[in-house]
């Protein structure tokens, strides 16, 4: 599991931050998360980690997307992370997010299997170059 302390609490103080703009309580999100206000404060307190189903329905709540709640919290600690659990989902810096959501906007089935398709052509490429790269440091085939 990554350690992801600064994020959290950089998600929650904004997510606080937009819940005191809106003049709600902690007890009312609570409401909409299906959990205790307690809860809530731990989230806010960037002490507990939001799921993201949690991150979902609050995006739903206040009729933003993920990326808009995500835009500025601190989220360069995951940087270097290349794979992600289910567990870490919800870490997506924002970028991936706009890449997710923009996916999603193609309706057509043909077009997002294509999308696809080239993406994963991008990355295979990125590994061949990589490991050319790593060939030529270190004289091996």
């Amino acid at each position: 599991m990554l350690r992801l302390e600064k994020v959290d609490a950089s998600l929650g103080a904004r997510l606080r931050r937009m819940r005191i703009r809106a003049g709600i309580s902690q007890s009312d999100i609570g409401k909409v998360l299906g959990c205790t206000y307690q809860q809530v404060q731990k989230y806010e307190a960037g002490t507990n980690r939001i799921s993201l189903v949690s991150l979902v329905r609050i995006s739903r709540f206040y009729k933003k997307s993920i990326s808009e709640l995500l835009d500025d919290v601190e989220i360069s600690s995951i940087s270097d992370c290349v794979n992600y659990t289910l567990d870490d989902i919800q870490t997506l810096q924002k970028p991936e997010l706009d890449l997710i959501n923009a996916y999603r906007a193609i309706e057509d089935p043909i077009r997002r299997s294509k999308i696809l398709e080239l993406v994963k052509a991008i990355s295979d490429l990125n590994h061949i170059v990589d490991n050319d790269r790593y060939s030529e440091k270190t004289g091996s085939m």
